[in-house]
């Protein structure tokens, strides 16, 4: 429960169905450029939906700045900014107290936004989901010759598989040592409530 906001849970199947159904909902070259937000000066704040789980936040933006589309972050996000229904969703930016409030969101939406603007296949790239099972979804993002793999887990406990490398080698977000290459395949770990990004 999360207050007076209804957040509407979703396994990881479901979720995955959903972005397949809203990225085919138009034509490609549409969904290439379809804004995406996690909030806005018309919703409560992101923050204030998840009842407080910064955790929740990062996992969303992880998705947003891998999917297609161009990603929106709503001012004040990334300092942990919460609020209710208009007009406290539009509270003023917190400008004397900034450099105190950035902490682990402030980083890994810079990081990811560095990421993204890195790596093509996650600016232009074909979507592709390869797998969604309780709360683990991984799906890729391919553009010629470049691939870029995504592991969201969204669960309470750890999560470790072995995948087809394809090319993969590196982590581009997340804990390095998490990969291991061993010939054909990959193996990563993934902790809760985190994910990665491989390329």
């Amino acid at each position: 429960n999360h207050g007076p906001y209804k957040v509407e849970k979703l396994d990881a199947e479901s979720f995955a169905d959903t972005i397949e159904e809203m990225i085919a909902i138009y034509d490609w070259e549409i969904a290439q450029v379809q804004l995406n937000l996690l909030g806005s000066h018309d919703t409560p704040r992101f923050l204030s939906m998840v009842g407080g789980d910064a955790s929740a936040l990062r996992l969303a933006t992880l998705c947003q700045m891998t999917l297609p589309g161009a990603p929106c972050v709503y001012y004040g996000d990334e300092l942990g900014m919460t609020g209710g229904y208009d007009p406290e969703c539009r509270g003023a930016m917190p400008w004397g107290d900034i450099e105190a409030r950035k902490g682990a969101t402030w980083q890994t939406i810079k990081d990811l936004i560095r990421i993204r603007k890195e790596n093509p296949a996650l600016r232009r790239g074909r979507y592709k989901t390869l797998s969604a099972k309780d709360d683990i979804v991984i799906y890729e993002r391919t553009l010629d010759d470049k691939r870029a793999l995504v592991v969201l887990n969204a669960g309470t406990q750890s999560f470790k598989t072995t995948l087809p490398a394809n090319g993969l080698s590196k982590v581009v977000y997340g804990d390095p040592n998490r990969l291991t290459l061993d010939r054909d395949d990959i193996t990563v770990s993934v902790p809760a409530r985190d994910g990665l990004i491989l390329t």
